[in-house]
């Protein structure tokens, strides 16, 4: 029933055969504890002349037929699946009026609903291409339950300059 998959932060990786989860096994306490699936690792693609990029196929499945795309706080995009976008857009109806009207607007008059192409492909508009800075080349980046997007020059320039020993005392300070 339970089989290793891997190993990440002194967490076993286990993943339930028939169910659509993983399972985390923390070796000081021996507890399991289930997640939902993540968005994880990276893939480049361009962007044609038409504006439309492909989907990377790892993640089309988690996707759906019908997802969401806007811009992040950050110079790069994030992709929603339906639930979590329906989840987001609860949140920001929750924000007082005064300072949430501003964030709403800033997120949702970028957004696009998406759907790919038979060819696994969507079209981003020009807002969301001048905000993320995207020239041809596009990382798609799994983040848990989002995708961010990037123009390749704005991930290799995060990577770059990532405070990796901040990070670890930021995960260090909440037990990870």
């Amino acid at each position: 029933m339970w089989r290793k998959v891997g190993t990440c932060v002194g967490f076993d990786l286990i993943c339930v055969k028939s169910l659509p989860k993983i399972t985390n096994l923390n070796h000081k306490t021996k507890e399991k504890e289930a997640v939902t699936m993540a968005f994880l690792g990276s893939s480049s693609y361009s962007l044609d002349s038409k504006n439309r990029v492909f989907i990377p196929a790892k993640y089309r499945e988690e996707l759906g037929n019908v997802f969401y795309i806007t811009r992040s706080l950050e110079a790069c995009l994030t992709i929603y699946t339906e639930d979590e976008w329906a989840a987001f857009l609860q949140k920001l109806e929750r924000l007082p009026s005064t300072t949430g009207a501003a964030v709403k607007e800033y997120f949702l008059s970028a957004a696009q609903k998406c759907q790919t192409d038979s060819s696994g492909r969507i079209i981003l508009d020009d807002t969301l291409i001048k905000h993320s800075k995207i020239k041809k080349n596009v990382m798609f980046v799994g983040a848990g339950q989002l995708i961010n997007v990037w123009s390749e020059e704005g991930w290799i320039d995060r990577e770059d300059n990532r405070d990796v020993v901040g990070m670890g005392a930021f995960m260090s300070q909440h037990g990870l």
